[in-house]
């Protein structure tokens, strides 16, 4: 018997590389590592993949670290931060749809440790919910103000709650066990892709 996923409507309202740098003169002074350099990855989808979005990354200082290439067919983006780039980062992912209109996923990554960020309408809503506001588009700014701070414990107990919400859904698709935020999925319909499919959030 094929199972039917309820069509389920949210509002949100609330790797490294480490070179050394040698010090010139007497040869007394010891190395000093270099500032890392952090490549993001990850999957922007809708369910359908995020297809001629660009992913740009906000530090916590607010300043822009990186820009992705335009997403394509799977989904996938890579970005190599700049230099010297601070964590917390949020991510931002916009395309203009065929009427004209700008479409935004939001997406966060809470350490430098981390180098996977998936971005989809429930990293949106995660991103929504860590917001002063409630509105993901204010995240960074929020961020850069100083006005909210994103940890990796506030992050993880934020996508503890969202798992609760979707708690039936996770269920019906078999991806109870996957992170929203860095798991590994592809665009192809099946699991963590099927569920995205499932999901209005607005």
């Amino acid at each position: 018997m094929k199972r039917t996923l309820p069509h389920l409507a949210l509002t949100a309202t609330a790797v490294t590389v480490l070179t050394l740098a040698g010090c010139g003169g007497g040869g007394s002074s010891s190395p000093t590592p270099a500032t890392p350099a952090i490549t993001l990855t990850g999957v922007a989808a809708t369910g359908a993949a995020f297809t001629g979005a660009v992913v740009t990354v906000i530090d916590s200082r607010g300043q822009t670290v990186g820009t992705s290439q335009p997403v394509g067919d799977t989904g996938s983006y890579s970005i190599t931060l700049s230099a010297g780039a601070v964590a917390p980062f949020v991510l931002v992912a916009t395309r203009t749809d065929a009427n004209g209109a700008n479409e935004t996923l939001v997406s966060v990554v809470p350490s430098a440790s981390t180098t996977v960020a998936n971005i989809t309408p429930i990293t949106t809503l995660i991103a929504s919910r860590l917001s002063p506001t409630g509105n993901p588009a204010q995240l960074d700014d929020a961020l850069a103000a100083g006005t909210v701070t994103i940890t990796p414990q506030a992050v993880a107990d934020t996508v503890s709650e969202v798992q609760d919400i979707l708690a039936p859904l996770l269920t019906a698709t078999g991806t109870d066990a996957v992170n929203p935020l860095t798991g590994s999925f592809s665009t192809d319909g099946t699991g963590y892709d099927r569920l995205l499919d499932s999901l209005s959030i607005t």
